[in-house]
């Protein structure tokens, strides 16, 4: 059998979901036609090493060995059969005739790179994803990089084809999120479910459960759990019951479960591991600890300082003087680099959409030394040794994660990862205003700088939606005991 011919026989829609999945080409659905999707499809199969990296060791294994054998045992290979089916490399009984050179070339590959030492990583950034349903990217990145020991300060490793088969991003409120493709339609749902609940995530993890989340869809090692998948794995149709016992398991809610085809101690099987199943509503959070995670987290959250600021930002001249000096620096590097071609002025401009500045301010930050010196050097706006010399200390700005820890009337508190406790001010409006006090502890992205005696911020923050877990509230509350606090950068 041929895949085009299975291909052909699909509707627009069907093809579309995995030409977004396959291919790495950002474009709507009525602007390409189905036969152009084909192609592109089979184009992405037939280069170097597609195969190999979209495939696990598992399943390349399977390749090997379906290649030079006819197939007896579906039972012992049940998980490859089903991920390289939906992978449409494997037609359920056999390779597909016009992919056999394709995973010819890839198997070639695999002999020369037998490792597959990324399976790992990918498997874990994926059953992390899955497990949340969704997440911040720079939440992951931060995750993996410590995880694994890594640099990598963009997440490269998120470009990787597995990932992007069973992943897909999206942007939202100045923040790149990741998402599993499964759940692209319960998304707004769970987010407002997930405030519901309002409860931090638990990063307090074992990596070995976001594995088996994506290999199984559960935490295989929780003999509640392993009682409930051996007894389900009996049934004709478990692929259908345990992909609803997946979406149970994100919403906590047996009323998913596909219960028309289960007996009463199947139900009490899947209600017994449900409590025990990371919930994606809850943050992370297994039902059987939340309760217990909850009472102990609004402890803690009292621990937390929050005093309503009165005088916690600049003066009004100093902001005035603040924009007119920033967005000079932005537009010159507008200007000068080609970030946004569609924005000619914002020097002395009213009514800017901040989601334009973002990516100028982000090159501005990365370049700081190179940009500000070709800005002082050449002052193009004709400001006076005062303002240069501002501008010129902005070189000595911090860019990063901070976690915003507390408010006093003149000051907000930002725990930097070095421990040391800035206290800054607000610009037009003191920041409680800003990001709410009831959300203590916030992990924001922002640039701290140093502006006639003060710090403040860049005007841009980036808030991380999903927050700590108790035991990381527990660690910020000690650093916040042992910070110096530093009104200076």
């Amino acid at each position: 059998m041929k895949l085009k011919d299975f291909l052909n026989k699909m509707s627009k829609d069907e093809v579309y979901d995995y030409f977004l999945a396959i291919c790495y080409i950002n474009i709507e659905y009525d602007k390409i036609t189905k036969n152009k999707m084909i192609e592109e499809i089979f184009n992405q199969f037939q280069s170097k090493g597609y195969i190999y990296d979209l495939c696990t060791k598992k399943e390349l294994d399977f390749l090997e060995y379906i290649q030079n054998n006819s197939l007896k045992d579906f039972d012992k290979y049940e998980w490859e059969i089903n991920e390289l089916t939906k992978k449409l490399i494997f037609n359920g009984k056999e390779i597909y005739e016009d992919q056999k050179q394709n995973v010819k070339n890839a198997l070639e590959f695999y002999h020369k790179y037998p490792n597959k030492n990324s399976d790992y990583l990918v498997m874990f950034v994926i059953g992390l994803v899955k497990t949340y349903a969704n997440m911040i990217t720079d939440l992951i990145i931060s995750i993996t990089n410590e995880l694994f020991n890594l640099q990598d300060k963009t997440g490269s490793f998120l470009n990787h084809p597995l990932i992007h088969y069973y992943c897909s991003f999206y942007d939202e409120r100045n923040n790149e999120f990741i998402y599993y493709r499964n759940y692209e339609s319960f998304l707004d749902e769970i987010d407002d479910l997930r405030k519901e609940y309002g409860m931090a995530g638990n990063l307090d993890f074992n990596p070995k459960d976001y594995l088996d989340i994506f290999v199984y869809g559960f935490p295989i090692d929780n003999p509640k759990v392993k009682a409930m998948y051996d007894e389900i794995n009996k049934i004709k149709n478990k692929e259908y019951i345990f992909e609803s016992i997946d979406l149970a398991r994100v919403f906590n809610n047996i009323d998913f479960v596909l219960t028309d085809y289960l007996n009463s101690k199947q139900i009490a099987l899947i209600k017994d591991a449900l409590l025990y199943m990371p919930c994606s509503i809850m943050n992370g959070f297994k039902p059987i600890d939340y309760k217990k995670e909850k009472k102990e987290e609004s402890n803690l959250d009292k621990k937390f300082m929050s005093v309503r600021q009165t005088n916690a930002k600049i003066s009004k001249s100093d902001a005035d003087k603040f924009y007119k000096l920033y967005f000079a620096l932005l537009e010159f590097v507008n200007n000068n680099y080609k970030i946004n071609s569609k924005i000619k002025k914002i020097y002395q401009q009213e009514g800017l959409d901040v989601d334009n500045l973002i990516p100028i301010d982000d090159y501005l930050w990365e370049n700081k030394e190179k940009i500000i010196d070709e800005f002082v050097n050449s002052n193009p706006y004709n400001f006076n040794k005062e303002e240069l010399n501002i501008i010129e200390n902005f070189k000595n700005s911090k860019t990063g994660m901070f976690i915003v820890v507390g408010y006093d009337k003149e000051y907000t508190m930002l725990l930097a990862d070095n421990g040391i406790l800035y206290m800054i001010k607000g610009i037009n409006d003191n920041i409680d205003n800003i990001l709410n006090p009831l959300t203590l502890p916030n992990v924001i992205m922002t640039t701290l700088l140093m502006f006639n005696g003060n710090i403040i911020y860049n005007s841009f923050f980036k808030e991380n939606p999903i927050g700590f877990g108790n035991d990381f509230k527990k660690m910020i509350l000690k650093d916040i005991e042992k910070a110096i606090k530093y009104y200076h950068l």
